[in-house]
């Protein structure tokens, strides 16, 4: 899903909200796949309640921004 919100503040609440949904299924110990993950908007907030965030995306400019 893309989220083209003009507000960046929405934008990241919508990337928190998701990761909420996610966190009951993810530990420590858990090895996280990001497929799709864009500039890694939900990333961020799972990466630091597993062990192992791996974020995939086709375009080389998102998988740049989401290094960053």
């Amino acid at each position: 899903m893309i989220v083209t919100y003009d507000d960046e503040e929405r934008f990241e609440t919508t990337g928190r909200e998701e990761a909420s949904r996610l966190l009951p299924h993810v530990s420590t110990t858990s090895t996280v796949l990001d497929l799709g993950c864009g500039i890694g908007r939900v990333a961020l907030y799972v990466a630091p309640h597993c062990r192992t965030l791996w974020a995939a995306d086709v375009s080389e400019a998102m998988l740049a921004m989401a290094r960053q």
